[in-house]
């Protein structure tokens, strides 16, 4: 119900004609400009929405204490006081709060992709054009990477991996909570319970300003990425044609860049669907093991290294960032002689990417 409204928003979003060039992935000064402009009002509007959202939950409970009064509950010949009221009407903020932000970033990123040219009055109507932008607007991760057996969290503790994610989903609360204990510690008997309170307005503000900026910028990312991916892999093709062998070995290579980033990305999916039906890739009966891939690596023909390498250069700076863990594999290839390049040349090139100037200097060739 909630996702048609959020499509019903979508599609009543005008497309103002705009001067951008062919070259979806390439950015000139109007567009990024324009870009630039709209991330930065959207993160300013995402802290103002976590202000006032702090200051609307905790202001009438001391305006009208009133209307809030709590609910006792008989519970083992105990009376518990509960705050019924106050948890209704933290609830409703919290909901009128996400959706207010959801069709912020529905609205920035349709004005992201219509300013960069990726979408045109001819592709709006199209339901991949329009669930591609809503997903990226309400952060939903395309798994379509897992269809064809590729499997980014391989080999991770699963336990560990849920626990880390309701950690994530919760920063907002826990930082919130670790403020209000550290202001009562500093004012000590002062702290007064409306100064606690008020306390989270800096936390929850800057918690909603990193949220909108991490949309938009994944937008920018997956708007030029896409157009990029396809461009990139018309090149991949004209210099290889068809895999006489090997394919097992350019399978996993799309597997190791799953595990170095350790996240579904969109980008990734459509790198991988795109070498899967080229080259009608399946996945290996052996389950991926990283040292016998980088050794597999080292003793392929040229021509198949050499493609291999390009697969991870590609794959490794398609979501705009690059980690620790992804340095380390890079040292890690360049001490086998198997790295694309180098760790400060990888760094160049996702920069370019992200500033919509191109990879200055990447050429695919056999």
């Amino acid at each position: 119900m909630v996702r048609s409204f959020y499509h019903w928003f979508y599609r009543k979003l005008p497309i103002e004609r705009l001067e951008t060039d062919d070259a979806i992935y390439l950015l000139n000064e109007k567009e990024a400009a324009k870009l630039n402009s709209l991330q930065t009002k959207a993160v300013w509007a995402a802290a103002i929405i976590g202000a006032l959202g702090v200051l609307l939950l905790y202001l009438p409970k001391y305006i009208w204490p009133h209307l809030f009064s709590k609910w006792p509950v008989d519970l083992f010949e105990h009376t518990i006081q509960i705050p019924l009221r106050f948890t209704l009407w933290s609830v409703f903020l919290v909901m009128l709060e996400l959706m207010l932000l959801s069709f912020m970033h529905i609205y920035c990123i349709h004005q992201m992709a219509v300013a960069t040219g990726f979408l045109t009055y001819e592709n709006k109507p199209h339901v991949s054009f329009s669930e591609l932008l809503l997903n990226i607007s309400l952060e939903k991760k395309d798994k379509t990477v897992s269809r064809f057996g590729i499997d980014p969290l391989a080999g991770m503790n699963k336990n560990a991996l849920f626990f880390w994610n309701l950690l994530i989903a919760l920063k907002a609360t826990i930082s919130n909570l670790v403020f209000k204990v550290l202001v009562q510690k500093m004012l000590g008997r002062y702290a007064f319970q409306w100064v606690q309170d008020l306390a989270g307005i800096p936390v929850f503000a800057a918690w909603n300003a990193w949220g909108t900026f991490q949309v938009l910028r994944e937008g920018r990312v997956v708007i030029m990425g896409q157009n990029l991916v396809e461009q990139a892999f018309k090149k991949m093709k004209e210099a290889w044609p068809t895999l006489q062998s090997q394919n097992d070995l350019v399978y996993n290579s799309l597997q190791f860049i799953a595990i170095s980033k350790r996240d579904y990305h969109f980008n990734h999916s459509i790198l991988t669907r795109l070498f899967v039906e080229h080259y009608h890739l399946q996945k290996p009966e052996a389950p991926f093991n990283e040292t016998t891939y980088l050794l597999q690596l080292q003793q392929a023909p040229a021509d198949i290294k050499q493609l291999c390498k390009w697969i991870i250069a590609l794959g490794f700076l398609l979501d705009g960032s690059l980690s620790k863990r992804e340095q380390k594999r890079i040292e890690q290839l360049n001490a086998i002689g198997m790295a694309p390049t180098d760790w400060n040349t990888m760094k160049t090139w996702t920069k370019a990417f992200m500033d919509g100037k191109g990879w200055e200097g990447l050429a695919f060739t056999a």
